[in-house]
C-alpha cells in the first residue's frame, strides 16, 4: 500500500491525539506537533503508510516523553472486554460468532477516537450485522476437510 493523500491527514490527526493524551504540557504538545510536521515533510510518494506512520508516532512519543499515550484507554478497554468475556464464558457459541467477535476486536482503534465505554453496546450491535464480505461457508467447508489446522495471531 502506498501513501494516499488521506494518510497525511489521518497521521496528523493521530499525532494530535498522541500529544493531547501524552502530556498536559502545552509546550511539549506544540513541540510534538512541530515534530510531526518535520517528519511528515520527509515522506516520499512511494512510502508505506504503516511504516512511516510508525516512525512518526515514535518520534512524537519521544518529544512528549510518553511511549504509550493510549495506555489508560487500553486498560479501560481490557477491563470492559474482560467483563464481556466473563459474561460469554459458559455460553454455547458457534464458530461463526467466535469469528465475528475476532473481527470486532480487530476494528477497535484507539488512535481514531474510539471510546472504550461503548465496547459492550458496539459488540452487541456488530454481532447482529453480517460482514460485507462473507466467506464463512467456504471456510467452514475447508475446515471440515482439513487434516491439520494451524492457528495463531499476528
Amino acid at each position: 500500500m502506498k501513501a494516499h493523500y488521506e494518510c497525511f491527514a489521518c497521521i496528523a490527526n493521530q499525532c494530535q491525539k498522541i500529544v493531547e493524551m501524552g502530556t498536559d504540557d502545552l509546550e511539549l504538545r506544540k513541540k510534538g506537533v512541530i515534530e510531526t510536521a518535520k517528519l511528515m515533510a520527509g515522506i516520499s510518494e512511494d512510502s508505506v503508510p504503516a511504516v512511516f506512520g510508525s516512525e512518526i508516532f515514535l518520534g512524537v512519543y519521544k518529544i512528549v516523553s510518553n511511549d504509550d499515550p493510549f495506555k489508560e484507554y487500553k486498560e479501560l478497554s481490557n477491563r470492559l472486554a474482560g467483563k464481556m468475556v466473563s459474561d460469554l464464558e459458559g455460553k454455547e457459541m458457534d464458530l461463526k460468532t467466535a469469528l465475528k467477535l475476532a473481527i470486532i476486536g480487530n476494528v477497535i482503534d484507539f488512535a481514531v477516537g474510539y471510546s472504550p465505554e461503548r465496547i459492550g453496546e458496539d459488540v452487541e450491535a456488530m454481532l447482529k450485522e453480517e460482514p460485507y464480505v462473507d466467506h464463512f461457508n467456504e471456510l467452514f467447508e475447508r475446515l471440515g476437510k482439513a487434516k491439520t489446522l494451524l492457528t495463531g495471531s499476528l
